[in-house]
């Protein structure tokens, strides 16, 4: 299969949620800045990591998908001149946000490159640390990971069967 494709904040999150919707969280594990989260004894897998913004973004974050550039720059073109960053390239864009520990924390994905290589659009390693917070509260509940699978994916809006 091929590899995502994270050159651009649309990409990125279009081949997320397809690895995602598969269940191929090796291929969504390449989407992830592990930098922060280490190499913890107790600590998750990158495949198992990476199904968990999957599971927060799918059903809680409301995505406006239409504001995502297609752009490996993310330049917004439909701005004005008038607004301070027109045309100016973006390096990082906040999907969305949630509550933790009383406090709001942005789930971003940051332009990132690593050298001999080409900049690609990838979880934060911020973000990614705050994962397994924002899981306990937002994942799903052991009553719903005890149902067979069928009956958890998204009928509806954000219902699942």
């Amino acid at each position: 299969m091929a590899p995502l494709e994270l050159d651009t904040p649309m990409g990125f999150l279009e081949s997320v949620m397809a690895a995602g919707d598969r269940g191929d969280w090796e291929r969504a594990s390449a989407a992830l800045d592990l930098a922060k989260v280490g190499r913890r004894a107790n600590a998750d897998s990158p495949q198992d990591l990476s199904a968990k913004p999957y599971d927060l973004l799918h059903p809680t974050v409301a995505i406006d998908w239409a504001s995502l550039p297609d752009r490996p720059d993310a330049v917004d073109t439909t701005t004005t001149s008038k607004d301070p960053i027109a045309g100016a390239p973006r390096r990082s864009i906040v999907m969305g946000y949630l509550e933790v520990d009383n406090r709001t924390v942005p789930i971003r994905i940051p332009r990132v490159q690593a050298p001999g290589s080409e900049p690609l659009w990838v979880f934060s390693r911020q973000s990614v640390a705050n994962v397994p917070k924002l899981y306990v509260i937002y994942g799903p509940s052991k009553f719903e990971e005890a149902q067979p699978s069928l009956l958890r994916k998204q009928a509806f809006w954000t219902f699942a069967w």
